[in-house]
Order: structure tokens, then sequence, then C-alpha cells
């Protein structure tokens, strides 16, 4: 079966958008996976590997829409799988570097590769265990 087309997400030209990796969740808003996405799939900007690492720790989602709490819940997630996603991110610069594409198209634009790494977290250990904020929300644990 043929990859699915689909249009270049568009941007506005001076806008700044880097993917760290994809959160899964089912209908109730419970995490499932943790993913990464090649390039095409949403045209962002690109930052070696160790330097997309780096920038994890700063990881910080404060905005009140489109949703504060989901913000709240995101930084979280990415606070606790930190290590996680930075292996994520290693695997997917793997998988780029051994993806045998077609003659003339770049790993990072071939349609065929649409995830290039992914775990469950029931296959991991969290990096900081996480707990209920006062007040709603959950927070990762500082410190672990």
């Amino acid at each position: 079966m043929a990859p699915r087309e689909r249009p270049a997400p568009r941007r506005h030209p001076s806008s700044r958008f880097l993917r760290c990796a994809a959160v899964g969740v089912d209908a109730h808003g419970r995490l499932l996976r943790l993913f990464t996405v090649n390039q095409w799939v949403v045209g962002d900007d690109r930052l070696g590997t160790e330097g997309t690492i780096a920038l994890l720790p700063r990881f910080d989602v404060q905005m009140p829409r489109p949703s504060n709490l989901v913000n709240r819940w995101l930084t979280a997630i990415f606070t606790a799988y930190e290590r996680e996603i930075s292996e994520l991110i290693r695997e997917r610069d793997r998988a780029l570097l051994t993806h045998r594409q077609p003659e003339g198209v770049e790993a990072r634009q071939d349609r065929a590769l649409e995830v290039t790494s992914e775990l469950e977290p029931s296959d991991c250990r969290c990096s900081r265990p996480l707990r209920p904020k006062r007040g709603g929300g959950i927070s990762a644990v500082p410190g672990h």
C-alpha cells in the first residue's frame, strides 16, 4: 500500500518550531505512547540529536491557551519522561541514517517513513515519578 499523500503543513515563515516527540493518548487523555515522526510529517526546523536533547530540560508550556491544564500536563510528561524522550530522539536519528529511501529522496522527506521511533510508557521507567498537584493536575517530582 502506498503511503497516504498529505500536503506539507503550512506555517508562518518567521515561526520557529522544533519537534522533540509526540504524545499519543486515549479518548480519556491517558498516555498511551511517546513517539517521534519524520520531518516531512510536521514540516518543522531540524536541529541535531544532541542539540535537541539539550533543549528538553527547558520544555515548559506556560500558556493559558489552548488549554492551561493540557499545557501543564504536557510539560509534566516531558519532564517525567525526559530520559526516554532523549533515547527516542537518538533512535529517530539512527532510523533516518539506516533508512533505505528511494533514489533522489532524502530520508527526512521520504513519505514511506512516518513514525521513526516509539515506546509505550509501560515499557520504561519514568525518569521522574509523577504525583498529583495540589489543586489538580500532575507534576514531575524534582530531583529524581
